[in-house]
C-alpha cells in the first residue's frame, strides 16, 4: 500500500547514514531513489492502494488487520 511505498523510499533515501544537508538535496535524492525503484513492485503497492480505497468507498469502513 501507499505506506510501504514510503517506507520503501525512505529506506533507499537514508541508506548508509545519508543525510541532506539542503532541502533541494533532500529532493533530489528522492526523485533519484524513486526512479531506481523497481516499477512492478510500484505498481503493485498503488494496485493495493487503489482496492483499499475502493473498498472504503464501496463499504465505507476499513477492514480490520
Amino acid at each position: 500500500m501507499i505506506e510501504d511505498f514510503w517506507s520503501i523510499l525512505k529506506e533507499d533515501v537514508y541508506a548508509k547514514g545519508w543525510k541532506a544537508e539542503s532541502t533541494n538535496q533532500l529532493i533530489n535524492r528522492i526523485k533519484y531513489c524513486s526512479k531506481k525503484m523497481d516499477p512492478d513492485l510500484v505498481q503493485k503497492l498503488f494496485e493495493k492502494t487503489k482496492k483499499k480505497i475502493d473498498f472504503i468507498r464501496r463499504d465505507g469502513v476499513i477492514e480490520k488487520r
